[in-house]
């Protein structure tokens, strides 16, 4: 049954997409830009998304400046239209359905929910959409897409590789003593479901210690050669399917010993992360996540991928691309974006009881102590959004982008033989 919340927002979006649907200009292309709720991080590329099409001159610097709110524009050459499902998977799918009733050409779907929901409503039409997916984790699992090249023909966009091997690496710089840990999942979501398995598999066959007696060098998981010697870690799992959940979750992982929380990627964990620093301040314990930023929200420790802005130009350069006629989703990879930026919140740490070793304060490229934040020169240059000029004089850069995720007849064979092989 849908909440009040959800039905109030699917109110307000069928009046909002009827309205535009009846502004817009029939002889331009309609791009629907859909996100599962709302973020930072999704506004960071959106703005990104935009500043590429005003550097290709399909939206103009005062239609830019319009959609600063997430406004609709039916514009002189380009019609925009922006939804949200507050993180209810019945709104996003009644949102998919409203974005296709008002004609769009090219959905561009935030996060796996959306991406998978838009597929679902798009796989049997006879002239689909194109479809551009971004913040998405893990495609394959979450039936988006078979390989890099298979997929469906109006289906591509970019990957975020989490690298939760690297949690259970700052783990054993952290705290190599340790026995225990718990992690608390959305049982709803394949991203939540599959991180969860991954930190679980990796904890099991762990053993801190060793594998902090091998560590030299910069942090990354390339630097160990080996999982450990298979003593492993207990790792206590448990599943929730709402932000409700999360308080007694927490609570009865540590009842049971849970030294240390590793979390994985889904909307209840991203959504919950400030709830649950509180309850680790109360409970005394670190949290660590696979994303950098989640140490502004109180994360302990974060590592992974955090340039949302160049995810945003990748997917601008695919968006202006399709549009332009100079790119077939069918043909065009899945492209991936990965990295081992760390993140270290100080006063998260000292509210935890938690003294960071020294390892990891001289090598955090994020770190955050009194309030404020310091970032390393690498971290600072991911931060900075690249101006519409910037992106104009690097137009050559868009087309080499394209090229870079060509997919050959021979390379779609080849990943179609690996999955037939592997009875996928």
């Amino acid at each position: 049954m849908m909440s009040r919340r959800s039905v109030a927002i699917l109110i307000a979006l069928c009046f909002a997409l009827a309205s535009f649907a009846s502004a817009q200009s029939p002889d331009n292309p309609t791009v629907a830009v859909l996100r599962f709720g709302g973020s930072h991080n999704f506004s960071v590329t959106e703005s990104m998304l935009l500043n590429v099409l005003e550097a290709n001159d399909f939206i103009s610097a005062d239609e830019r400046s319009s959609m600063q709110a997430r406004d609709d524009l039916a514009g002189e050459n380009l019609n925009i239209v922006w939804s949200e499902a507050g993180w209810d998977l019945a709104t996003a799918n009644l949102m998919v359905e409203t974005a296709l009733d008002a004609g769009a050409d090219v959905i561009v779907a935030l996060t796996t929910p959306v991406a998978q929901a838009v597929i679902n409503a798009t796989l049997d039409m006879d002239d689909p959409p194109a479809v551009l997916f971004a913040s998405v984790y893990h495609p394959y699992e979450a039936g988006i897409a078979q390989s890099t090249c298979v997929k469906p023909a109006h289906v591509t966009g970019s990957q975020i590789l989490p690298r939760y091997d690297d949690l259970l690496l700052l783990l054993s710089i952290q705290a190599p003593e340790t026995k225990t840990i718990g992690t608390v999942f959305n049982s709803s979501e394949t991203s939540g479901a599959i991180g969860a398995e991954a930190i679980t598999e990796a904890g099991e066959s762990e053993d801190l210690a060793a594998r902090a007696r091998e560590i030299s060098g910069e942090v990354g998981a390339s630097e160990i050669a080996e999982m450990g010697e298979d003593q492993g870690l207990t790792v206590l799992q448990t599943a929730v399917t709402s932000l409700s959940e999360l308080p007694a979750a927490i609570e009865g992982l540590v009842s049971r010993g849970m030294e240390a929380l590793l979390l994985p990627i889904d909307s209840v964990t991203a959504q919950g992360l400030h709830n649950i620093a509180h309850l680790s301040y109360e409970y005394q314990f670190p949290i660590f996540y696979a994303s950098v930023g989640s140490v502004f929200d109180g994360a302990t420790f974060g590592v992974g991928f955090y340039s949302h802005y160049q995810q945003g130009v990748n997917l601008g350069r695919m968006l202006t691309a399709y549009l332009n006629g100079e790119m077939d989703p069918a043909t065009t990879a899945i492209s991936v974006l990965s990295g081992s930026t760390l993140g270290v919140n100080l006063d998260a740490a000292a509210s935890q009881g938690v003294e960071v070793v020294e390892h990891l304060r001289t090598h955090a490229d994020v770190l955050i102590q009194g309030g404020d934040h310091t970032l390393s020169a690498a971290a600072a240059a991911g931060l900075v959004a690249p101006s519409v000029e910037q992106l104009r004089e690097a137009g050559g850069d868009d087309a080499a982008f394209i090229e870079s995720l060509q997919c050959t007849d021979e390379m779609i064979a080849e990943q179609q033989a690996a999955l037939d092989a592997a009875g996928e």
